[in-house]
């Protein structure tokens, strides 16, 4: 696997080098803030689009919110794929 945290590589290609494709979940830590769960729902050529699942633990915090699609930028933390164990994980972690 490709780390994505800050990776030279678009977003897009860095998904493409680690097979991470549309439906796939990706759990990436946010040092101090916790976990964020994201789902690819586009990959483009350069850029990729996603919708938020959880933060922290929580779902996006009002309604429309969490089918709300936004373009995103993997490098700024390493995101990995998720499994459900790690999505459960996440969400009984502890600051």
């Amino acid at each position: 696997m490709i780390s994505t945290l800050n990776s030279a590589l678009s977003s897009a290609e860095l998904c493409r080098q680690n097979n991470w494709q549309v439906g796939t979940q990706l759990i990436g830590a946010d040092e101090g803030y916790g976990s964020t769960v994201i789902q690819i729902t586009a990959i483009g050529e350069k850029k990729i689009f996603v919708k938020t699942i959880s933060h922290n633990g929580v779902s996006p915090p009002y309604s429309g919110y969490k089918d709300h699609e936004t373009s995103w930028f993997l490098a700024h933390r390493e995101w990995k794929p998720l499994s459900k164990k790690s999505f459960f994980a996440s969400l009984f972690r502890r600051k």
